[in-house]
This record gives structure tokens, sequence and C-alpha cells, in this order.
């Protein structure tokens, strides 16, 4: 099973329950050069104000390495803004699984000014 575009794919539904059914209790996450969030608790709040501010995404995977329960991805993000706007930009993930395939880390590697900016 290709685990990491399984948790994509619930990514991209933007449903919070089954993003949050992926995350351990221990998760660390980070997006772009934002804080760290620790906690699943905190880690479903961020995503949950994160999807509110878009209609939409959708992943394609450019690359991808696995090594183990650790994976960085590659992918060209698109995102569908509330203005329904389609913008797409570069993203790489490092995602950790635990022995049970829970996510204990997931970093964000990403530019999401295009995203949020006016419309040209």
């Amino acid at each position: 099973m290709d685990w990491v575009a399984e948790f994509f794919k619930d990514a991209d539904k933007k449903e919070i329950n089954a993003l949050a059914a992926w995350f351990a209790d221990t998760i660390t996450a980070r997006f772009g050069n934002g804080p760290t969030i620790e906690g699943k608790p905190a880690v479903v709040e961020a995503f949950g104000q994160f999807f509110s501010s878009i209609k939409g995404m959708r992943h394609v995977r450019e690359h991808m390495v696995v090594e183990g329960d650790f994976a960085c991805n590659e992918a060209i993000v698109t995102y569908t803004t509330l203005d329904n706007r389609d913008v797409s930009v570069p993203v790489a993930s490092s995602l950790h699984r635990t022995a049970d395939g829970k996510l204990d880390r997931l970093f964000i590697f990403i530019d999401l000014a295009p995203v949020f900016a006016p419309a040209a």
C-alpha cells in the first residue's frame, strides 16, 4: 500500500475527521516557516482553520522517497481559493509514522503567499 498517497488522498478531501484519523496523539507538525505545532488537538485545529480558508486542493506527486516509516514527498498542489481561482505551488512534505501507522511528524515546506495573494 502506498500510505503516503492514501494520506494525501484523505487530505485532498478536506474531511478533517478522515485526516485526524492519521495522526498520533504525539504528532508534531509545521507549515512553511510557521511555528511547530505539538499534539493531535492542536494539529487538527490548525488543519481545520486552513481548510476553512480554501475551497479545495489536489496533490500531484512529482517525486517520493520512502525509507521504512519515513517519507519525503514532492508535489505540485493546486489550491482552489475562496474566490474560485486555482493556484498551483510546489510543496515538499516530510512524514514519519509510528509502528501502528499513525503520523507523528508532518513537516510541510511550502510558500502559501501565492495562494492568498489578491487576484490580479
